[in-house]
């Protein structure tokens, strides 16, 4: 896996999901845990906390989930 960054596209199994917007870091191992992703298409922005073992694979502009 490569670098994640803020505002990175998340692409869901069917279809796009919304964008990282925060990411939650394990402060003893400083490995990033969990993904922050609001999805913008829809009413209010919900945000969806995702654990790493749920992604598939990542870019610097692109996060696709299992």
């Amino acid at each position: 896996m490569t670098e994640i960054t803020l505002n990175a596209a998340v692409q869901c199994s069917d279809a796009a999901c919304g964008q990282t917007v925060s990411l939650i870091v394990n402060p003893v191992s400083h490995k990033v845990t969990h993904l922050v992703i609001a999805d913008e298409s829809l009413p209010d922005g919900p945000t969806r906390l995702v654990a790493m073992d749920k992604v598939a694979s990542s870019t610097k502009n692109q996060v696709t989930l299992k």
